[in-house]
């Protein structure tokens, strides 16, 4: 019952529940099919189930819409089980991520961007890694140069030290 739409839209943005039920009363008086009665008494029952979000929806002007379940199956099911591809863990994260990227307005040239600070990020730790692994190999006091046989099985004293240090 088409006609019967904008009423139930005007009583459900309304929050008047007695309304919504005087319709819904209404719809299944005037159908004469069992099972869009049933259908009918079913999606009451949704309603009804969910009043206190509607009710919140309705009276908290910070209340927020959302649609995360027509997103899922619009942006996400459409390319990752509707129509399935075969996917490793990795790459079916990467791939909803991506959906999420585009659908959420994401151009090329941003995924470029990304791309190119999470290289030098990459890039960065690297060269980080490699100072401190090289920082780790050198001491205070580096292997004294071949030069000096002594010093290999030297006593250390004042004058083995003072050789030492020459060696360098």
């Amino acid at each position: 019952m088409p006609k019967k739409r904008p009423k139930i839209w005007m009583a459900l943005n309304n929050s008047n529940q007695t309304k919504v039920n005087k319709i819904f009363k209404e719809i299944i008086d005037k159908t004469e099919d069992e099972n869009k009665i049933e259908t009918v008494k079913e999606v009451h029952k949704y309603i009804l189930k969910n009043w206190g979000g509607i009710k919140v929806y309705n009276e908290d002007a910070h209340a927020l819409g959302c649609s995360a379940e027509g997103h899922v199956s619009h942006v996400l099911a459409s390319r990752m089980s509707s129509r399935p591809l075969g996917w490793s863990e990795r790459g079916a994260e990467q791939m909803a991520r991506l959906r999420a990227f585009k659908y959420n307005g994401g151009q090329k040239e941003d995924i470029k961007k990304i791309l190119e600070r999470q290289k030098e990020n990459r890039r960065i730790k690297n060269q980080k890694e490699r100072i401190l692994s090289q920082q780790d190999k050198r001491s205070l006091f580096p292997e004294p140069k071949e030069s000096i046989p002594v010093l290999k099985k030297g006593k250390v004293n004042g004058l083995f030290r003072a050789l030492e240090s020459a060696a360098f």
